[in-house]
């Protein structure tokens, strides 16, 4: 139930996710991630997050939008990740989700995971 402002935000060597969010607002302007165990970005539970520019290097996922979540994103870079974006429903009592990415330029890899529902748009693909 957060509702934060980030200047930047920097995440070297995670054993688990390197940022999660959950159920808030959250506005943040700049995002390193690096080495993250699992996911680089965890947005879940109706989140709604916007974030101006983000480099995702060596996670499983780099970001995981989930259970009702909005993420808009102006730019994603990323490399040596398993799969760059994943959108899903993991909890039952909450639906699909959205991600609006403008430049988009990370190849995982898998490919990118969009269960039935969600959606993700992209500004340059």
């Amino acid at each position: 139930f957060s509702n934060l402002k980030i200047n930047n935000l920097v995440v070297k060597n995670s054993g688990n996710d390197c940022a999660d969010f959950s159920s808030g607002n959250y506005n943040i302007q700049k995002i390193d991630l690096t080495n993250c165990e699992d996911k680089g970005i965890s947005i879940g539970e109706k989140s709604i997050i916007k974030i101006g520019s983000a480099s995702i290097i060596d996670s499983k996922i780099g970001v995981a939008i989930k259970d009702s979540s909005l993420l808009e994103i102006n730019g994603l870079n990323g490399q040596d990740n398993n799969v760059c974006i994943a959108l899903y429903r993991k909890k039952q009592e909450f639906g699909p989700s959205f991600a609006k990415i403008e430049y988009y330029n990370c190849r995982g890899d898998e490919a990118d995971y969009i269960q039935k529902g969600s959606e993700l748009v992209y500004g340059n693909k």
